[in-house]
């Protein structure tokens, strides 16, 4: 709650591609965040052997391997939550929204869609670096793994995310946003989100009791 109350006030905590490859909370780790590959000795990874025109190098202790000529950002990461098509998706929505919950917990923040660009706009003002904000695709194959791409099994996040400026692959400090006005007009805090039928009278989405 402590955070979502910094949120509100105007603080935007953006982290790095890097911290998430060194987490270890499930839901939030991720070694190819950003990136096809990563390697990191510390992180106790399995040995393994990089060959480059047939000889092998040694010593290897950080690798990070990147699609075409992508780069790492620092990233401020949402669920988007959509109205579900049919029966089958809706039900979907409330796995994945169930399991968000016990790795993320159950306080959230919501942005109404009409508030999101006039939202954005003051991120950009607000900001230093370039900025840049998207859903994410998600895919089995690792070659399209990137910064916009992350790995199918993290499908269930339905992230947004926005993402700032150009970081090292090996940079863990946070990039922090504050807006002296606060959030407030943009961002509810744990507003009542349900989907009801036309007559109001049957329920069959509610975010907090889901």
């Amino acid at each position: 709650m402590e955070f979502l109350d910094k949120l509100i006030a105007g603080c935007l905590y953006c982290r790095t591609p890097e911290s998430y490859r060194l987490d270890t909370l499930q839901g939030v780790a991720d070694k190819s965040e950003s990136c096809m590959f990563s390697y990191r000795e510390g992180r106790s990874d399995p040995p393994g052997k990089l060959i480059v025109d047939g000889h092998e190098i040694e010593g290897i202790e950080s690798l990070t391997v990147h699609r075409g000529n992508g780069q790492e950002s620092w990233l401020n990461c949402w669920t988007a939550l959509r109205v579900p098509k049919d029966e089958a998706a809706l039900e979907q929505l409330k796995v994945d929204i169930q399991r968000l919950k016990r790795e993320f917990g159950e306080h959230y923040a919501f942005i109404p869609a009409g508030k999101i660009k006039p939202f954005i706009n003051l991120l950009q003002k607000l900001s230093s670096h370039l900025f840049w904000c998207q859903e994410v695709l998600y895919s089995s194959d690792c070659n399209a793994w990137s910064s916009k791409c992350k790995a199918l099994e993290y499908s269930y996040q339905r992230e947004y995310r926005f993402s700032f400026g150009q970081c090292s692959d090996t940079e863990i400090d946070p990039y922090i946003i504050k807006c002296e006005t606060g959030f407030s007009q943009f961002i509810m805090k744990e507003p009542d989100l349900k989907l009801v039928d036309n007559d109001g009278h049957t329920i069959w989405f509610d975010l907090k009791s889901v």
